[in-house]
């Protein structure tokens, strides 16, 4: 095969943190293949990671695919002139579960949750804005950072807020977490709206635990899915 139709790979991982994708970035652009930098780069899967890679990538002009990085922020292609992803953004997302909470569970009072990253902010400001649209009233609203040990506090808001829906928007080990958190403190009767990563985390934790298989109950992703689909949106009841 001649040389100019040979396709040469580099590979770095940015771990979903922003600094490790700047690195990678900076390897790719100016360390990688002898120093003469990559053509394109391919990720990162995470928002946050992506915006920091594409804000260093667009200095040297080089084009960038994510995946699956789906924060609002980065369609804003003044800032990201060199992004590209596959995904649509979070705004149609966002405005699905504040049309899920207002149509589908009629309901006019909810909580909120998110984390911290690029993914999750982004993607609760667009629901709360959707939310202030639709006259739903937002009794409280919390936010961590990810990886985050410790939820008590997060979880004390919503016991204290005293809702019955919860709009939760972070990624998918985050997802377990908190939910597991609020599981442990006896939070009872809530009923979950979340993102497609939450998705993803309930789908694991009602797949190895018939325990949360009894919990988490309502729209859960379907067990014939075609691999490389993106699931349904969670809406899942705790019950007791």
């Amino acid at each position: 095969i001649p040389c100019s139709a040979c396709l040469r790979f580099a590979v770095k991982d940015s771990a979903c943190d922003k600094g490790s994708a700047l690195i990678g970035a900076y390897e790719l652009a100016q360390v990688a293949f002898s120093g003469l930098g990559a053509d394109a780069v391919i990720g990162a899967a995470c928002s946050s990671a992506s915006m920091a890679a594409a804000k260093y990538l667009t200095y040297y002009q080089i084009p960038h695919l994510s995946p699956s990085a789906t924060s609002a922020a980065l369609s804003d292609g003044a800032a990201y002139p060199f992004f590209a992803r596959v995904p649509p953004s979070d705004q149609w997302q966002s405005f699905a579960l504040a049309d899920l909470v207002e149509h589908l569970l009629d309901v006019e009072r909810v909580a909120t949750v998110n984390s911290e990253d690029a993914y999750g902010a982004s993607g609760m400001q667009e629901f709360l804005w959707e939310a202030n649209k639709r006259s739903l009233q937002v009794l409280a609203s919390t936010s961590f950072v990810n990886g985050q040990a410790d939820f008590s506090s997060n979880v004390d808001v919503l016991r204290s807020s005293g809702a019955l829906v919860v709009v939760l928007f972070c990624q998918t080990t985050d997802a377990s977490r908190f939910i597991q958190a609020t599981q442990a403190a006896g939070l009872a009767n809530i009923t979950w709206v979340g993102s497609e990563s939450v998705t993803l985390a309930v789908s694991s934790m009602v797949a190895s635990s018939p325990d949360q298989a009894s919990r988490l109950r309502g729209l859960s992703p379907r067990s014939n899915q075609p691999l490389g689909l993106p699931p349904p949106l969670t809406l899942c009841s705790r019950r007791g």
